[in-house]
């Protein structure tokens, strides 16, 4: 195990935290709010040329896409502002009080604090010592901490040659695996016979407090992972439906190079003093490729609606998954900003989910507005097409 000294200095120099526990910022955004006022994905070329352009054929005037999606901004940087703001008070609050000075003692007195931190001689020693040093020093405190834990098979001696020899810890991993369970019990306790395991009441206290601290940690982390890969795995599942669905026979790509094919074979007439492709055939062209693109785009939006839905119902459930952990595990939560030095604090852990369904929604408001442009402007070309003279 490498012990990092940058990993140290980093935690000293760039804390800007309160230490002291403030009201969470946890679950005072109510994302479903968020997601309704999100521009409505409309269902043909037709409903999304009058959401954009309302009927206007040069798409002036006013437009409800472009009212609703800067009103949904609007309300999206709210709330970025709102989660800002909270922040940026536990940072100031704890900056006023502590001092440029403070900022830097207090946190190095909080990582003094770490067992295998003391063992290595504290923070200025080890910033003293070469990376070869650190690296060896780190191994000798966590093999001692490892083998001092009351039910560890393995003694301080066995802990620190398995650090430093590989094959050495594969052959008593495999030893000890292999083993019945009887045998495993024999060992640990002819271990638990050369320490000294008694402990006082407050040590039995601290020991499990920062056990169930431990506990809550792994767990709350754990529901933050899962909830990350479930919003990531809805939107991989949308590109890659939508990127199959742009590439199927008879996509716009392959209308405009039709297009292109058949312009060039329309025979010239003699116009004025030049020679012109017969404007006749020309606009009975356009008029027939508007309307094959204005097909196309109602085909590929009625299928981007189907994704969209299931996306928009994968966010929902992270969201709901959310309210619901947060509802039944807000006692575990850890606010106090002193346990990022422990790894300890969740609630930056659950800030980051409820900035990540945020950007979620967002990215869905994105995606709406983008297909409801698109569908609009085939629209506004074929009856541009149709009305041209």
């Amino acid at each position: 195990m490498k012990l990092s000294f940058t990993i140290l200095f980093l935690i000293i120099t760039n804390s800007i935290y309160s230490q002291q526990s403030k009201p969470s910022i946890l679950g005072n955004v109510d994302f479903y709010v968020l997601l309704k006022s999100a521009p409505v994905l409309q269902s043909t070329p037709e409903a999304a040329f009058e959401y954009a352009c309302n009927k206007d054929i040069n798409c002036q005037g006013e437009s409800q896409l472009e009212t609703q999606y800067e009103n949904f901004k609007k309300k999206m940087e709210m709330y970025s502002n709102q989660l800002a703001s909270s922040l940026e008070s536990k940072a100031q609050d704890f900056y006023g009080k502590k001092g440029r000075e403070g900022l830097y003692n207090d946190p190095k007195k909080q990582v003094n604090q770490n067992e295998l931190i003391q063992q290595m001689g504290g923070v200025d020693k080890i910033s003293q010592m070469s990376e070869k040093e650190r690296e060896k020093a780190a191994k000798k405190a966590l093999a001692k901490n490892t083998s001092a834990s009351t039910f560890s098979p393995f003694s301080e001696a066995e802990m620190q040659r398995m650090m430093n020899d590989p094959d050495y810890a594969k052959q008593m991993a495999a030893k000890y695996n292999n083993m019945t369970e009887k045998q495993k019990a024999d060992l640990v306790k002819n271990q638990l016979e050369t320490k000294n395991v008694d402990v006082s009441n407050s040590e039995f206290e601290m020991q499990s407090k920062q056990k169930q601290n431990a506990k809550n940690t792994i767990d709350i982390n754990t529901f933050v992972s899962k909830n990350f890969s479930k919003i990531s795995e809805a939107f991989k599942s949308y590109h890659s439906a939508i990127e199959k669905l742009r590439k199927t026979t008879g996509n716009h790509d392959e209308l405009n190079k039709s297009y292109s094919e058949l312009y060039k074979k329309i025979p010239l007439i003699v116009m004025g003093e030049g020679k012109i492709p017969d404007p006749e055939k020309v606009k009975n062209l356009n008029i027939k490729y508007a309307l094959k693109h204005k097909e196309r785009a109602s085909l590929e939006l009625s299928q981007v609606q189907v994704e969209y839905k299931h996306l928009i119902n994968s966010v929902n459930e992270s969201t709901n998954d959310y309210y619901s952990f947060l509802d039944k595990n807000e006692y575990r939560v850890n606010s106090k900003m002193q346990s990022i030095y422990t790894g300890t604090n969740t609630e930056m852990s659950l800030a980051q989910i409820e900035l990540n369904i945020s950007e979620s929604i967002s990215k869905i408001a994105e995606i709406s507005y983008s297909e409801n442009s698109t569908a609009s402007r085939h629209e506004q070309q074929y009856q541009y097409v149709l009305n041209e003279k």
